[in-house]
Formats: structure tokens, sequence, C-alpha cells
């Protein structure tokens, strides 16, 4: 494991608009970082949001947390995969295993993989 969050996608934020759902991920690059958004199914959805609400490095109220993908994935499912996740609160970090579904991973994946971060534009966050 890393020690720290250099080159790891993160995921800021979930959440719902007009019955779809949504997913802003900043995604670094050479010496860029950029936030892109973009659609997720309802089972992405829940399990961001489990993520999300996870505190499992302090449950001390006020204490922001980070979530990066650490690029491990594994223990596949019919619906879903384990991918590690480094939860950062304040100096602490230790990845931990969520299950995600395919669909979410495969984006993950496909923004890990992007030779330049112009190839997502339309995605791209002002």
């Amino acid at each position: 494991m890393r020690d720290n969050n250099k080159g790891m996608i993160e995921l800021v934020h979930a959440f719902e608009k007009d019955d779809a759902y949504f997913c802003v991920v900043e995604v670094p690059k050479d010496s860029q970082r950029r936030k892109f958004q973009f659609g997720v199914t309802r089972a992405g959805y829940l399990a961001l949001k489990r993520i999300f609400s996870s505190r499992p490095l302090t449950n001390m109220p006020g204490i922001k947390y980070r979530y990066f993908w650490n690029g491990s994935m594994g223990g596949k499912t019919e619906n879903s995969i384990f991918f590690g996740i480094r939860c950062e609160a304040q100096k602490q970090a230790k990845s931990f295993d969520f299950e995600i579904p395919h669909s979410l991973a495969a984006n993950l994946v496909w923004f890990s993989g992007l030779k330049d971060l112009d190839e997502a534009h339309y995605l791209q966050l002002p």
C-alpha cells in the first residue's frame, strides 16, 4: 500500500438529480488534477453512499474524510467486484475493500487508463 494518495482517483461526491444518479471524481494525470461527473446506476450510487458514510478511522464529529481508489480490485461476484478504497481522516489513512457494481468499477478503470485528461473533456466539471 502506498503511503500517500498521489496518483489515485478521488471519489468526491455522489448525488441524485431528476431521478438519475451521478458520481464526481477527481482524476490525476501527469501534473494535473481535474474533476469529472458521470452517471451511475442506482446500485453504483448506493455503493458510493456506503463508502462516503463509512468512517473506519475515527467517528469524531467534524473530521473530514477523503476517499481514493488505491488501484486494487478483486473478489468478483456476478454483479460486483471488491475495490480497495484508501480512507483518509486528518493524518490517518488506511485502505479497505468495498463492494461496488461492475459498471462503477468499469468507469473508474476507464478513468485510470486515460492517456490524456482531454479524452474525457465532455465529462469535465468547470
